[in-house]
């Protein structure tokens, strides 16, 4: 059983014009802060990090120990001094804790008054876009990164604040270069959706509607020791499942056979191939994701381990059973793991099993499958007899001896 995810319940049906970017104004971060310091000698700075570091500034983006500020004359600034800030909490030295004070008399550092001035570089992307947006609308705090690109899931109140988003998004987190919202809903065979460029390192105008091919969404992810490319706007991923693509993959053996039947780009076929060892049938109805799983398995050096086709699900598994023949698998393989995992109809596609598996056609050992499946019930055991239930109706049969998995992405 695999949640839902919210692919189709950030998304818009039209695009609305966001406020332009001049509504955007870092200066407006700006801000004093009035605090108490202690001025010490730099050989007191390590212990002043250990004894008291409860008690000290400890702000994002903002350094405890900073250079004292230059004195009007030479002899007022001593060398080898700095400046350690302390918690906002202290309004005067009375107010220090114990612990404080005990530090202060035995390295005799002076208690001081500091003003530090915060500017944008010294806010964090939520205290930024806090600030920028209207109470009552929550910050965008969950997003999805795929490579350089960062996937938003915006809501209503959000969208007109989306490019302000997008550019403190990029400005705070180096490694993004894209940030993209979802338009639409998926509706398409592919589970691709249209999606709007909000912030584009690369280079193109924004806001913009993606198109097929953009280099924008052109990136590379790194999963369990393996390497996938792909153009985000052609292909389906999710990196919140890299913990289930680990999982299952896991479980195979070297002698195991792989039928990846909704295969992608390649999340379970490539390190099935490059880490276990298997050889791996794999098999996607989208020519752009079969592209991209033959470029991941030459990037991965395994291309003589997976064979590619792209083809419907059904033809794709009457095709593997006519190839094994009479005999079954060929000889050594020990198990036949079929995958679906296309949660949103894997459980409708299990009517191809029906009748393939023949005594007529079919000697040997049965494949596993390995369905994945949406539900929205919050008890995983109803879940699971929901989804077995929708299998059973598809084959004709409740499936005896099956066990579940819950994945949450």
């Amino acid at each position: 059983k695999m949640d839902e995810d919210d692919a189709d319940e950030g998304a818009t049906t039209e695009v609305e014009p966001p406020l332009p970017l001049s509504s955007f104004d870092p200066s407006k971060m700006a801000k004093d802060l009035d605090l108490l310091a202690l001025r010490l000698r730099v050989q007191h700075i390590q212990t002043a990090m250990k004894e008291i570091r409860h008690h000290l500034l400890n702000m994002s983006r903002q350094a405890n120990a900073i250079e004292p500020p230059p004195s009007t004359t030479p002899e007022e600034t001593p060398k080898g001094e700095k400046i350690v800030l302390l918690s906002r909490d202290f309004k005067d030295a009375e107010s220090l804790p114990d612990e404080v004070k005990a530090f202060v008399d035995r390295t005799q550092c002076k208690v001081v008054r500091h003003t530090l001035c915060l500017r944008y570089s010294n806010f964090t992307y939520e205290e930024v876009v806090r600030e920028h947006l209207p109470k009552g609308i929550d910050v965008p705090s969950s997003f999805e990164t795929i490579g350089h690109v960062a996937h938003l899931n915006l809501r209503g109140s959000q969208l007109p604040y989306r490019l302000v988003i997008a550019k403190v998004m990029q400005d705070k987190y180096p490694q993004i270069k894209t940030v993209l919202t979802k338009v639409g809903t998926i509706q398409n065979t592919f589970r691709v959706f249209s999606m709007e460029v909000l912030s584009d390192a690369v280079g193109g105008e924004v806001p913009r509607i993606a198109k097929p091919g953009d280099p924008a969404l052109e990136t590379v992810v790194k999963q369990h020791g393996c390497t996938f490319k792909m153009n985000f706007g052609e292909v389906y991923w999710n990196s919140r499942l890299e913990q289930e693509h680990k999982r299952l993959v896991s479980t195979f053996r070297k002698t195991d056979e792989i039928w990846d039947m909704m295969a992608g780009i390649g999340p379970f076929a490539v390190p099935a191939a490059k880490l276990v060892g298997c050889k791996v049938f794999a098999n996607d109805l989208n020519p752009r994701s079969t592209h991209y799983l033959e470029v991941n398995c030459k990037a991965n050096k395994v291309e003589g381990k997976v064979e590619v086709f792209t083809l419907c699900a059904r033809e794709f598994l009457r095709r593997r059973v006519i190839a094994c023949g009479m005999d079954g698998p060929p000889e050594g393989v020990t198990a036949i793991h079929c995958i679906m995992n296309l949660p949103a109809t894997s459980p409708d596609f299990t009517d191809c099993f029906k009748g393939a598996f023949e005594a007529s056609v079919w000697r040997g050992r049965l494949p596993k499958c390995h369905v994945y499946a949406f539900s929205k019930n919050s008890d995983p055991k109803i879940c699971a007899e929901e989804i077995l239930q929708r299998v059973a109706e598809r084959i004709g049969v409740l499936p005896l001896g099956a066990t579940w998995h819950e994945v949450r992405d």
